[in-house]
């Protein structure tokens, strides 16, 4: 469990690294290549591909000027292979 609450944290820096800098492709990465993404305006996005693309334009327009700080989480650990992690955040320059 501490080896995959590390890598979780890893995981949680590079894709707020990624926002920051505003880099769609490694924002991405994070995901799976069959993942299915809702944003907070319940628009979504299916594959690692639509994710990054979706991000490119958003980060072309209205998060062009954003910054994300990852506040929290919670870890529950479900099974050897599966956990699920909850992620508190907050934005500015939205």
């Amino acid at each position: 469990m501490v080896q995959d609450s590390q890598n979780i944290q890893a995981l949680l820096d590079a894709m707020s690294k990624a926002w920051n800098i505003h880099d769609a492709r490694a924002y991405s990465m994070a995901f799976s290549e069959e993942a299915d993404f809702t944003n907070v305006l319940g628009m979504s996005a299916y594959s690692r591909d639509s994710i990054q693309k979706e991000h490119e334009k958003s980060f072309a327009t209205v998060f062009k000027n954003s910054s994300l700080k990852i506040t929290g989480k919670k870890i529950r650990y479900i099974t050897n292979d599966i956990n699920s992690v909850d992620v508190w955040w907050e934005m500015t320059l939205a």
